[in-house]
């Protein structure tokens, strides 16, 4: 038994901005900067992204077939499960976000992962299954990575913890 990941990687753009319904205008400003909802000049206005996203599946590699998984199979699921919704959207109007979830690179790898997690794994169950989801905002500088570990403790405590995503994304620098 020969085990392996593969990754695909796939860019979309998007728009969002990050808002926090507790605090004043001045304070969403000072904290989230270019990325407030709210401008300097008092407009709210969103800003966008091209964002990258790289998928990875590990398992068993087929014996008849050869792969882990299908990248053409993986492709078709990332645009119908992330790609479709996503691309050239504001985030802010999509799924969790909606409700006021605000549309971080750590929440985002949370939502695709619970996006993919179960269309990749009933592909070949028990053999290969959604590993990592990694999104970088601001490429090749600033992202986020899910490990289904992450992801797996995260739903057996019922909430995402601080630190649960490993993110590499300088939030100044970003800007």
């Amino acid at each position: 038994m020969r085990v392996t990941t593969v990754t695909k990687r796939v860019k979309f753009d998007s728009s969002h901005y990050l808002y926090n319904s507790n605090w004043d205008k001045d304070k969403n400003i000072e904290q989230f900067h270019a990325c407030s909802k709210f401008k300097e000049d008092g407009t709210e206005v969103p800003h966008g992204h091209t964002y990258v996203l790289e998928v990875t599946v590990e398992g068993i590699i087929d014996e008849e077939t050869g792969f882990v998984i299908d990248f053409k199979e993986l492709k078709r699921i990332l645009k119908s499960k992330v790609i479709s919704v996503l691309d050239h959207n504001l985030i802010n109007n999509v799924g969790p976000f909606k409700d006021g979830l605000n549309t971080t690179v750590e929440n985002l790898c949370y939502f695709i992962f619970d996006e993919l997690v179960s269309e990749i794994d009933d592909l070949r169950p028990r053999e290969a299954f959604l590993q990592e989801v990694k999104l970088w905002e601001c490429y090749p500088d600033s992202y986020g990575i899910l490990t289904r570990q992450r992801w797996i403790a995260s739903k057996m405590t019922g909430r995402c913890q601080e630190g649960d995503c490993s993110c590499d994304c300088d939030k100044e620098e970003a800007k």
